[in-house]
């Protein structure tokens, strides 16, 4: 028998009912302080008794609940009685709370998300009389994380292109740097500005010269590894860092991204100086060229 059971002393001649009922009295200075929605079920899992916290978590009134007692009437769950009593049957249940995904019966459309635990209620000769469920209500601290986590993405990504901003791209090289510094190796970087990059907007406004940056930080990415970091610096300057990749490779990668540019149909290219975009891209490395993110930078500028 698992540890995790809750235990009567034995009465032989209680129904289940009553052991189930006196059981509840006798934990009650323990329920009275569980902050989580709970609730104790019977063998049929009919509802016993509750707390204030689980009539607000299923959004129903204490007459309504005792008038039509069952669990399934008021939550509906990915892990709920059916799946305990299997468990239970099988001696495979150990106490534990599980993250589930559930709906209040009486509104479907409302999804939560909620830290569940389910625990055999025993009498004291080990007959089993009851389930005690306990139920923490985490749907808006899913939320909460999620809006945390948006709000680092944003942080650390330039809104017109979505690439990484200039912030989150020294904070990283710092730490490359260091990383490689200790491990011995280079990194090289390549910073790239679209030329007459000013002359055009002026020409040809401000949206069409988003619309270029856009552009051109998507032709970026795409023809960058995966294991590359590009970022806008800013206005119409931008990074690329690759960690050990020789200074020549770059040099024949920047390259290739010249002449990749110079064939993109930008948008207005045929008003440009040449009659299309062109970019200029400098390559340099730790540590054959600067030891500091901003050396390396300084030279690759």
């Amino acid at each position: 028998m698992s540890n995790n059971t809750l235990r009567l002393p034995n009465k032989k001649e209680a129904d289940l009912k009553s052991q189930l009922e006196d059981w509840t009295y006798a934990n009650n200075p323990l329920l009275k302080i569980l902050l989580d929605a709970y609730c104790v079920l019977d063998l049929s899992n009919n509802i016993n008794s509750f707390n204030l916290a689980f009539e607000d978590l299923v959004k129903e009134s204490e007459r309504k609940i005792r008038k039509n007692p069952h669990f399934n009437h008021f939550l509906k769950t990915e892990i709920g009685p059916d799946n305990w009593e299997v468990k239970f049957s099988q001696n495979e249940f150990h106490f534990r709370e599980d993250e589930v995904s559930a709906t209040l019966a009486s509104k479907p459309d409302t999804k939560l998300k909620l830290i569940a635990a389910a625990i055999p209620i025993f009498s004291g000769n080990s007959t089993r009389i009851g389930t005690l469920v306990t139920l923490r209500d985490v749907t808006n601290e899913a939320q909460v994380q999620a809006d945390r986590l948006e709000k680092i993405v944003k942080s650390n990504t330039d809104g017109l292109t979505q690439l990484h901003n200039k912030v989150f791209t020294e904070n990283l090289l710092k730490k490359v740097l260091d990383q490689a510094k200790k491990e011995n190796t280079f990194v090289s970087i390549l910073m790239g500005d679209v030329d007459h990059f000013k002359q055009d907007n002026d020409r040809n406004g401000h949206p069409a010269g988003d619309q270029l940056l856009r552009e051109f930080a998507q032709l970026l990415k795409s023809a960058c590894r995966e294991t590359d970091l590009v970022a806008r610096y800013g206005g119409e300057e931008f990074v690329i860092l690759a960690t050990e990749t020789p200074v020549p490779n770059c040099v024949a990668f920047a390259e290739r991204v010249r002449i990749a540019v110079a064939n993109h149909p930008f948008p207005n290219c045929d008003k440009q100086p040449l009659g299309r975009v062109s970019v200029s891209i400098g390559v340099a490395a730790y540590p054959e060229h600067g030891f500091t993110p901003e050396a390396v930078l300084k030279a690759a500028d």
